[in-house]
C-alpha cells in the first residue's frame, strides 16, 4: 500500500481538535456550521458562504462568471472564454452542476447532459486502461458537424430492466437496472474489452468543507482489515496531488482527486475540452486526428486555455458554494428517524459530523459540519459494481457520497436520480442498492415496519 509522504504526522495528530480553535458542534439545522446559508435562503450560484465579507463576495464574481458563462471554440475575439472542445460534452459547469447542484436524467430516465460515460478496459493484475481510441471518457459534442473536423466521438445509450422484491412485511418494491452503450461510435468500433461505466454530476456545494476536513481525521477512520468485525473496511483513496506525491482522494464518485482545484481542472479538460496547468493537454488520442489538429485557445499559444490565476479563482467559487439550511431538523419525528439512521449502522459510512481544520479556503475552517459521509471507499457489492474500476478503487468501491442536501434532490419525483448513474429513482431505491459492505444495512432497512421505514425516510429527505 502506498504511504503517505505528503500527509506527514498526519494518524499520530488525528485528535479532534485540529484547528485553531475547536468548532462547537452543529447545529442540526445548520450543516455547513457558520457557512450555512439563512433559513429559507434557496441554494444556487449566487450564495455562497454566509460567514463570507462583502469585499470576499466581491471577489467571487470572476469565478461565478467562468462556472456560469459558456466557452466558445477558438479562435474568438472572446480570449479569456475561448477554446471549447475540441471534443467535449458540456459549454459550462452550470450545465451538469444546475445551480451548483447534482445532475438528473431526463423525465424518462434517458441520459442528459449531466451524465457521462467512463471508459476502461481491464489490462491484469488490477490495472485499468482506457480504450485505445475513445480514451478514458466518451465526448458526445464535437466542434464539428461531419469529417475532416473534430465529430462527437458518440452518443450514450441506455436500456432499463425491471427488478422487483418485498419487504419483510410483504410490501413489493422495482427497482432499475441500466445497461449502458456507446452509440453511434464515430471514430469505429470500441476495443472488446472495453466497458462503459455511468456517472451523473454531483452536487459541488459544500465541497470547501469537504476539502477543509483534516486527512488525519479521515484516515483514523480506515479499516482495511476490519478489525473490529463490523463488516464495515472502508479505506482512504491513495492517488497523487498538487505537488505529485500521495495524497488522500476526496473528490469524484471514485474518489480520484484529492483537491477541489485537481477536480475541477479534470472536469474542465474532460467535459469542456479546457486545458488548465494540472492538465495541459487535450483528452485527444492518436487515432483522432482531427482533434489534435484543432486550433488551442491558449494565450499564448502553447500555452494552457485557462491559466493558474482563473483557475484559482474558479476553484475558490467552488469551494465557497453554500449549502443550505435543515428547515425540519426540529420537525416531529426527525428524532426517531434518526434513531433508525444509527440502528441501522447507516451512520458507520455516512458519518454525521466532522471538524474542519485550515484548507485552501480561509473561511472553511474551525467549522463543525453534518455532510454524512466519510469520504472514504467501500465495496457496494456486485449490485453497484463496474465492469472494470477506476484509478485506485476497485469495480463495487464507491466514494461515499455525502448526504446533505438530499431533500431537495428528491423534490421532483420526476427527476429524481440518486447514485452514480441515477437509476434511484427515490430515496428507497438508493438504500436497496445497497449490497456489500453496506447489506446489514440495507436488510435492516427492508426488515423495518412501513411506518419505521416512512419515519427513516423523512428524515433522511430533511437533510
Amino acid at each position: 500500500m502506498l504511504g503517505f509522504t505528503n500527509i506527514g504526522h498526519a494518524v499520530a495528530t488525528a485528535s479532534l481538535c485540529l484547528t485553531v480553535v475547536c468548532a462547537a458542534e452543529a447545529a442540526a439545522d445548520h450543516p455547513g456550521g457558520a457557512t450555512t446559508l439563512p433559513a429559507g435562503r434557496r441554494p444556487g450560484i449566487d450564495e455562497p458562504f454566509a460567514n463570507l465579507s462583502l469585499d470576499e463576495r466581491f471577489l467571487l464574481a470572476p469565478g461565478r462568471a467562468f462556472f456560469r458563462d459558456p466557452w466558445v471554440p477558438a479562435p474568438a475575439t472572446t480570449t479569456a472564454r475561448d477554446g471549447l472542445g475540441p471534443l467535449f460534452n458540456a459549454h459550462a459547469c452550470v450545465s451538469c452542476h444546475p445551480g451548483g447542484g447534482r445532475g438528473k436524467l431526463d423525465d424518462d430516465g434517458a441520459p442528459s447532459v449531466a451524465l457521462l460515460l467512463r471508459l476502461g478496459r481491464a489490462a491484469g493484475d488490477g490495472i485499468v486502461e482506457p480504450d485505445p481510441v475513445y480514451g478514458d471518457q466518451l465526448q458526445t459534442r464535437g466542434l464539428a458537424r461531419s469529417a475532416p473536423g473534430a465529430v462527437a466521438e458518440g452518443a450514450v445509450d441506455v436500456t432499463w430492466a425491471s427488478e422487483r422484491g418485498a419487504f419483510a412485511d410483504g410490501t413489493s418494491f422495482a427497482l432499475r437496472r441500466p445497461d449502458w452503450r456507446v452509440a453511434d461510435p464515430a471514430y469505429g468500433a470500441l476495443d472488446p474489452a472495453t466497458r462503459p461505466s455511468a456517472r451523473l454530476a454531483p452536487s459541488v456545494r459544500g465541497t470547501g468543507l469537504l476539502e477543509a476536513i483534516p486527512a488525519a481525521a479521515l484516515l483514523a477512520r480506515e479499516d482495511v482489515d476490519d478489525r473490529d468485525g463490523d463488516g464495515i473496511s472502508g479505506r482512504a483513496s491513495r492517488v497523487l496531488g498538487d505537488d505529485g506525491r500521495v495524497d488522500v482522494g476526496r473528490f469524484g464518485w471514485k474518489a480520484l482527486q484529492p483537491t477541489l482545484r485537481l477536480q475541477v481542472a479534470a472536469a474542465l479538460r474532460n467535459d469542456l475540452g479546457i486545458t488548465s496547468p494540472p492538465r495541459p493537454t487535450q483528452p485527444c488520442t492518436p487515432a483522432e486526428t482531427a482533434c489534435l489538429a484543432s486550433p488551442s485557445g491558449a494565450d499564448p499559444p502553447g500555452g494552457v486555455e485557462i491559466p493558474e490565476h482563473l483557475l484559482a479563482r474558479l476553484t475558490q467559487f467552488t469551494a465557497t458554494l453554500a449549502v443550505a439550511a435543515r428547515p425540519r431538523a426540529g420537525a416531529e419525528g426527525m428524532d426517531s428517524g434518526e434513531e433508525l439512521f444509527v440502528r441501522a449502522r447507516c451512520d458507520a459510512c455516512h458519518v454525521p459530523s466532522w471538524e474542519t481544520g485550515a484548507g485552501p479556503e480561509p473561511a472553511a475552517a474551525g467549522h463543525r459540519i453534518r455532510p454524512y459521509t466519510d469520504l472514504l471507499l467501500h465495496d457496494m457489492g456486485p449490485g453497484l459494481a463496474d465492469a472494470v474500476g477506476e484509478g485506485d478503487a476497485t469495480a463495487a468501491e464507491w466514494r461515499t457520497p455525502a448526504l446533505w442536501g438530499l431533500g431537495r434532490a428528491v423534490r421532483d419525483p420526476r427527476r429524481t436520480s440518486l447514485l452514480h448513474d441515477g437509476r434511484a429513482r427515490d430515496v428507497t431505491e438508493a438504500i436497496l442498492w445497497h449490497g456489500g459492505e453496506a447489506q446489514s444495512s440495507r436488510d435492516a432497512f427492508a426488515r423495518m415496519s412501513a411506518d419505521e421505514r416512512s419515519a427513516l425516510l423523512r428524515f433522511l429527505e430533511s437533510l
